[in-house]
Parts: structure tokens; sequence; C-alpha cells
């Protein structure tokens, strides 16, 4: 066989890896739109039997009603997150600037956190700016800032921190936590669909958060990373590539509490 050859054997393989992929993707998208309607509907039958348990007093149905109606919410969170998860790789993001910071606000706002803890300590440095695709960056934030509340509900005084900076016209933004953190070794495998490091009865969740995460910044051209200590909490750093240089003004070094 010759280069010629070669190359177009190369090509036709490639083409037919991506189409194979696309056809996955789409096939996994189906499912997943079908598996949203029966898993609500055993999610509200679990509620309405759960409601009767507790008005007739029955303990015991009632835990057993509760675990099924927990099971289904994770469920019903990882079929959402699949969809995400499979929505970051085929829409290719329209680069805007984005008001960093107003957007982490907005979040902090939105996000549900633990009622029976101590406030979040929010510093959110002001005036950040990152150029990207504005859906999916509020993905990966949504998914870096709920990460980080996960895991300081147990902190004394959880402390949430999210900054930025320029370094050779890129941008780096860190998010960072003092919650119970993690293995440094391990760090590597947190972007694995499904991996856990952390109890699952302890601290729930799909395990495809920082997945999506790690391919949004893929998407954009960039990196993440991640580094813990246990029970010292957790600092992740991503870089949205060239083309998202985080912008600010010189002087602003203090942080929004």
């Amino acid at each position: 066989m010759n280069v010629e050859d070669l190359e177009r054997a190369v090509s036709r393989r490639t083409a037919e890896l991506e189409r194979a992929n696309r056809d996955l993707d789409a096939f996994a998208r189906e499912i997943a739109h079908e598996l949203r309607t029966p898993i609500g509907q055993v999610a509200a039958i679990a509620e309405l039997l759960l409601e009767k348990a507790r008005l007739h007093s029955q303990p015991d149905l009632c835990r057993w009603l509760e675990m099924q109606l927990q099971a289904a919410c994770s469920m019903r969170d990882m079929v959402q997150d699949l969809l995400e998860l499979s929505r970051s790789s085929m829409t290719a993001p329209a680069f805007d600037s984005i008001d960093l910071a107003a957007m982490c606000h907005e979040l902090r706002r939105e996000l549900p956190v633990p009622s029976d803890g101590p406030p979040i300590d929010w510093r959110i440095q002001p005036q950040m700016r990152v150029c990207g695709g504005r859906a999916q960056v509020w993905l990966l934030m949504r998914n870096l800032l709920s990460n980080a509340i996960k895991y300081t509900r147990h902190a004394e005084r959880p402390l949430i921190e999210v900054s930025a900076r320029s370094v050779s016209g890129c941008s780096e933004v860190v998010v960072e936590d003092n919650g119970d953190g993690f293995d440094d070794a391990d760090a590597s495998r947190l972007f694995q669909p499904f991996v856990r490091l952390h109890d699952a009865e302890r601290f729930q969740g799909t395990g495809l958060g920082l997945s999506l995460a790690k391919r949004i910044v893929e998407r954009h051209g960039g990196w993440i990373r991640a580094h813990g200590r246990k029970g010292r909490g957790a600092r992740f750093e991503f870089s949205l590539g060239g083309t998202g240089a985080a912008q600010m003004a010189p002087s602003s070094v203090a942080l929004h509490r």
C-alpha cells in the first residue's frame, strides 16, 4: 500500500468513526429523553404514597418510600447530566464576553445550600470576564460551585472562593473550597464518568458533573485540573484556551464576601 492509499484509508476510517460517534450520541440522547418520563412517574407515585404513609404513621413504609424516592431522583439527575454531557459534545460554543463574577453571584443565589449548617463564606473576585460559550460556561461553573457547596457542608466555617488571572493571553480560573477534599494522587480520576472518591451515602451525586466540566473546557480548547488534600479542601483550576483571556481591573484584589 502506497502513501496515498494509506492516507485514503485513514481518512475513510476517521469519517466512519466520527459517524459512529454521532450515531452513538444521538442514540444516547434519545434513550435519555425516553427515560425521563417513567422515572418522573416513579418519583411522583413514591411522593404520593409517602404522604399517605406519613398520615397513617407508618415509619417503616416511610423509610422504604424515601429510599425509593431518593433513588428515582438520583436516576433523574443522572439522565439530565447524560443529556448535558451529550449536548456539550455536539454543540460548538459561540464565544461571547462573559461577566464571570456576575454569573457566579447569580449561581450563588440559585444553587441549593444545606439549611442545617453554617452559612457559606463566598469570596468572588470582582470584575472577572472570560470569553466562551455562555450556556456552556454556565454549566461549567454550576457544576464546580455545586460541587464545592456539597463538599463543604460538614466544614465548621465553609468557604468557597472564585478567582481568575490572565496568563500569556489565556484565562486561568480557580474555584477553591475548604471542604472534605481528596487525596491529590486521585485527582485525575475525578474527571472520569461515574468515578466517586467519597462515600455515596454521605455525598450524593451522579458522578458526571466533573466529566461534563472537563468536556466543556476541552471544547473551548482549554484544560482543567484538580488539587486536594483529605480534610483540607479542594482546588479546581481551568483555562478556556487562548480565546478566553480573563480580564480584570489591575487594582481588583478585594474579594466579595
